[in-house]
């Protein structure tokens, strides 16, 4: 893999080969392919080689596949507009602001996956709470005590709450979280707020968690997962995922 990479780099003329697609592309023949997608500012000249067109591209290679048995360079010709744009998406930065997130796993033989949405795939399932992205001693404490044990079904009982607006703001946040998901509110009830800390992404962006019951974070191989989202999500892994943060918060 690493000489393969370094002959690549050579025969291009550059060291960045750009960002690694976050799944290879396999055909029936045992070929696999592995994509990396750069940007370019300006077209620049290397070694044997030249710039072309991707409907150019596409249209050649057309004419020499077999549509029964395509091979993985196919696929990615085929692909190539669905992979372009996902490159695009996952560099896309929220704005400032409090967000609430949904952190839900599942795992394989081989690796771990984050549920994240097609539009944002450098970010976990979310809703904008607020523009503020702080949060006070005083929320912090209110956030503390909603993840007791009554949590979810404490809601509609802390009308009183001295954080009223905070709470309410909150409350809205969770339900539009669980709709998009599309989790019934009575489902929820084990759900639970990460206390630990408010994740603070940079760029005025800060998260809070909301958790499934402890059980049910990340579904195990052949365990049936009992939330089962709309259509507009990948299951993306989980390296994958945190090079996507890295490289759009950083």
């Amino acid at each position: 893999m690493l000489a393969a990479t370094a002959q690549l780099q050579n025969l291009l003329g550059t060291h960045n080969l750009g960002r690694v697609y976050y799944e290879p592309i396999k055909d029936r023949h045992g070929n696999i392919l592995i994509v990396t997608i750069r940007e370019v500012e300006m077209l620049y000249s290397f070694f044997n080689g030249k710039w072309i067109q991707i409907s150019k591209l596409q249209s050649q290679r057309k004419s020499l596949s077999t549509p029964e048995e395509p091979t993985a360079l196919d696929i990615l010709l085929i692909t190539i507009q669905d992979i372009l744009s996902y490159h695009k998406r996952s560099h896309q930065r929220l704005s400032p602001g409090l967000y609430l997130g949904y952190l839900k796993l599942c795992s394989s033989v081989d690796q771990i996956k984050v549920l994240v949405t097609q539009k944002l795939p450098n970010i976990l399932c979310h809703v904008k709470i607020r523009e503020n992205n702080n949060v006070s001693k005083e929320e912090w404490e209110l956030v503390q005590k909603l993840s007791g044990s009554e949590s979810m079904e404490s809601v509609d009982h802390t009308s009183d709450c001295p954080m009223q607006l905070f709470f309410y703001e909150l409350q809205m946040a969770v339900k539009a979280l669980l709709k998009q998901i599309n989790i019934p509110l009575h489902q929820a009830r084990n759900f639970r707020l990460y206390t630990q800390e408010v994740l603070e992404m940079g760029h005025n962006v800060s998260f809070l968690l909301l958790l499934p019951a402890s059980d049910d974070v990340c579904t195990a191989p052949g365990q049936n997962n009992p939330y089962t989202p709309h259509s507009g999500f990948l299951n993306l892994p989980l390296q994958m995922f945190e090079l996507g943060i890295v490289a759009c918060f950083t």
